[in-house]
């Protein structure tokens, strides 16, 4: 159920707040990514969103992702989802070079009788939302426990990992941009440990397998641990099989399968990127010292 203000446009309306995208009624599948570009673009209507200000949108600033890669992919997405087009767009329009702009005008679900149609302000309205501040509470607490816990690791060298783009094995093209998507989703939850430092947009992660020389990517990239993900057609279904390979010897510390929907569409690719990160985030945590040595 949605929980903040809706904004309307043709026969969808969208909850920016919750990312709920819904058409005459009937909820729209959109994922993360592709809910961060509508949420940005509609609350600058008429107005160009460059491509940086959607990739700060999107993984925040300083996260290292191939940001052109994953920003064309989210607005490829979002463009399914409201059956629009880039060479004809209702709503999304490409400006070559600079960005996107909303094109569609945009109305209310609860319009005032009697009142002149005023377009709402959308960034306004999740400011003054009660669940907004509640978040915005929230990262706070959470921005203070991530200073706290860097005091009490000190301010050692970070874990460096590289995160290699997830290759689709699958032999079908629907399942590359899921890849694509599931590598930028991975590397944002990494990025969110203040103990890790993680690498995701160097040339040489997008490296063909075949082509792929890992020794030489962990040197390069001075990476402690080195990420590699497989969409796999396996036993009539798909899976996607996730490796954390140790950077100094290339030593395999584990290889770990997850079934995927047999849809590309039915991916949840933020609880994926959820399970995935939290594996490698305990696998290469530093140990906590003794009580008795703090």
């Amino acid at each position: 159920m949605s929980s903040g203000p809706r904004i309307s446009f043709g026969d969808f309306s969208f909850d920016a707040e919750s990312g709920e995208l819904r058409r005459g009624g009937e909820a729209i599948a959109l994922q993360i990514l592709p809910g961060r570009v509508l949420a940005a673009l509609v609350a600058r209507p008429g107005e160009l969103v460059t491509r940086a200000e959607l990739a700060d949108a999107l993984w925040g600033a300083g996260t290292h992702v191939d940001a052109e890669a994953g920003l064309h992919t989210a607005v490829a997405k979002l463009r399914e989802a409201l059956h629009d087009s880039a060479e004809s767009p209702r709503f999304v329009q490409t400006v070559p070079r600079r960005g996107y702009r909303f094109i569609a005008r945009i109305g209310s679900d609860l319009p005032v009788p009697g009142a002149d149609p005023v377009r709402p302000d959308p960034v306004a309205a999740l400011v003054q939302s009660p669940t907004w501040r509640r978040k915005i509470l929230l990262v706070a607490v959470v921005v203070f426990l991530a200073v706290l816990a860097a005091g009490y690791f000190g301010t050692g060298r970070r874990t460096r990992v590289a995160v290699i783009l997830f290759d689709n094995e699958t032999g079908r093209t629907e399942w590359t941009p899921v890849a694509q998507s599931l590598t930028d989703s991975t590397v944002e939850r990494l990025a969110a440990n203040p103990q890790v430092e993680v690498i995701g947009n160097a040339t040489e992660l997008s490296t063909a397998r075949p082509f792929r020389d890992l020794a030489a990517i962990a040197k390069h990239l001075s990476a402690q641990y080195v990420v590699i993900g497989q969409i796999q057609a396996a036993d009539g279904g798909v899976r996607l099989m996730n490796h954390l390979v140790r950077g100094s010897d290339l030593v395999h510390l584990w290889a770990e399968p997850r079934a995927l929907p047999a849809s590309a569409g039915e991916v949840e690719e933020s609880r994926i990127a959820d399970e995935v990160a939290a594996h490698i985030l305990r696998s290469i945590a530093p140990a906590r010292p003794a009580k008795n040595e703090l």
